[in-house]
């Protein structure tokens, strides 16, 4: 078996790249999709690849990502090759929060963080903290007590090692009762780690290995924790294996406290090595600036040698953040990146005013909403709708306004919702009363406009799509996002907002590691912009340090 390692920095084309390397390869496999096994560490990623790869390939995205192909993330090639089910598997949605909190009798869970593979455990503050280090540990493969050893002497909460051992000890004994696992113990289960309060054991894979697969991708592999990167171990050394291609820009790392670690990535002992070799997304200023942010690490930093774009580019320093916000043009595509959330919430309030179209970036879709509202906003415009935007705009609607006024005649929303409307294909704004089921005062209501009270939200989406178009108004080139959630993202314009928080900072001082990571941050950051940066001058006595 070959290995490949392809270093690529912000927008080098790194997924381009790996593009033209499967379809180089396939010549030597049979020309069979089935036989390309592609990882990454989210579902974005899977999901880009899919759909590029499905074109190149002249076959249905399914061929890849269904039952016989093996595009797939590393967590859910585990889960497949271990045959568990979704009942048995404890995620981040509503009721494994409730078992979760019931078995542990206080109220925690845990929440995958934007998309990256890696979760997050909120709720009552000892045990979240407590169920953080285990799953830091288990990541890690080290034991519980080297992972509460160095959060004492870096971390800036703190919990004792008998509270950590007190939540962990009931969360395992409710697992091994009720025959339950978490994604961590998949990954565990197919590597053939066993883990214990007392450290990992070493036991035997379970699962087969992925059948007919020749050649392995493994994608933004700098995310990969140790016992991810065993579990590709285990995939790439497979004996039908013959090449894996291992991509990542080591300096986009930014899942530490999941227990990623680029160093995992850069460990393989490969045959071949390349370093794209130019940006095609940053102008030499922004480029110029995300090397200064790496060369602050106190360990790590290589110079790759990757030349920026060849088109113009600027970067503003020292911009309020009230100054950035109203400047934006709502025609440009625009990241608005913040370190914390809050910054974001902030920032969403000053678009608002403004009635700039935006949006969050892993916010969940409401696709339905929106066919709504723009089926409503085309009868009010002496548009016909659709079958299927009435459907989505009576589900909407309710049946009766404040007080007694009726909108909908009786049965109408039921029978829309349930197909007995499906005769009706199309119909025109005469038709809300008699097609659409509407009443006299529901008509009018939509002729003037006032349907945007009825439905939920309607009032913002309207405004901006009055001020800047239907279009516009749902799908916002303003888009808001923290620096994790927007790596993999691009924009012609990037405004960053540098607050952080006292933890961050004290993190930063307290541990090397930490403090390097936030170096990759600020990289990650500034190298999302494709034309103009501006980072906004921080009024918070906590910031980031982007250097000039």
């Amino acid at each position: 078996m070959q290995v490949a390692r392809l270093i690529g920095g912000a927008g080098t084309g790194k997924t381009s790249e790996l593009l033209n390397i499967m379809k180089a390869v396939m010549s030597e496999i049979g020309n069979d999709p089935s036989a390309i096994g592609f990882a990454s560490f989210t579902r974005a990623a899977r999901a880009e690849m899919v759909e590029r790869a499905a074109a190149a390939f002249d076959c249905s995205p399914t061929q890849l990502s269904g039952q016989g192909g093996w595009f797939s993330t590393v967590h859910a090639v585990c889960r497949r090759m271990l045959g568990i089910s979704s009942p048995d598997i404890i995620s981040g949605d509503t009721k494994s929060t409730e078992w979760i909190s019931a078995k542990l009798r206080v109220p925690v869970g845990r929440a995958m963080s934007d998309d990256c593979g890696y979760s997050t455990w909120v709720g009552d503050d000892v045990a979240k903290l407590a169920m953080t280090l285990w799953e830091t540990s288990r990541n890690r493969i080290e034991s519980l007590e080297h992972a509460h050893r160095r959060n004492e002497q870096y971390g800036t909460e703190s919990v004792s090692l008998a509270e950590c051992r007190h939540f962990i000890d009931m969360y395992e004994t409710a697992k091994r009762i009720e025959g339950r696992v978490d994604f961590v113990d998949m990954l565990g289960m197919y590597c053939g780690v066993r883990f214990d309060l007392d450290g990992p054991e070493e036991t035997d894979p379970q699962g087969e290995l992925p059948p007919g697969v020749r050649v392995w991708f493994f994608d933004e592999a700098q995310d990969s924790s140790k016992l991810v990167d065993r579990v590709c171990r285990r995939l790439a050394y497979g004996d039908e294996v013959q090449w894996t291609y291992l991509a990542a820009d080591p300096f986009q790392s930014v899942y530490g406290f999941g227990g990623a670690d680029y160093r995992n990535f850069l460990g393989w002992d490969a045959n071949k090595e390349r370093t794209m070799p130019q940006s095609y997304r940053c102008p030499p200023p922004v480029m110029e600036l995300g090397e200064k942010c790496l060369r602050r690490m106190k360990t790590g930093y290589f110079d790759r040698g990757i030349a920026p774009a060849k088109h113009e580019g600027s970067v503003s320093h020292g911009v309020s953040i009230d100054q950035a916000l109203r400047s934006i043009d709502p025609l440009r595509s625009t990241l608005v990146l913040a370190r914390c959330r809050y910054s974001l919430d902030a920032a969403s309030s000053v678009l608002s005013e403004r009635k700039i179209p935006h949006g969050r970036i892993g916010e969940r879709d409401i696709t339905e909403l929106k066919v709504a509202y723009n089926a409503l906003w085309k009868l009010e415009h002496g548009v016909g709708v659709s079958h299927a935007e009435w459907k989505a705009a009576i589900a909407e609607l309710p049946v009766k306004a404040t007080g007694s006024e009726i909108l909908l005649k009786r049965g109408e929303k039921a029978a829309w919702g349930d197909g007995r409307r499906s005769g009706v294909e199309w119909f025109p704004p005469t038709e809300i009363e008699t097609s659409g089921g509407g009443t006299p005062a529901l008509a009018a209501r939509i002729r003037d406009g006032a349907w945007a009270g009825l439905v939920d939200r309607g009032g913002a989406w309207y405004a901006a799509a009055k001020r800047h178009g239907p279009t516009l108004a749902t799908t916002p080139n303003v888009r808001l996002s923290t620096v994790h959630g927007a790596k993999g993202m691009e924009a012609q314009d990037v405004v960053l907002i540098t607050d952080t928080s006292r933890r961050v900072e004290e993190g930063r001082e307290c541990d090397p590691e930490q403090a390097d990571e936030e170096c990759r941050l600020e990289y990650v950051a500034v190298t999302r912009a494709k034309e103009q940066l501006v980072i906004c001058e921080s009024e918070s006595a906590n910031s980031m340090c982007i250097p000039r």
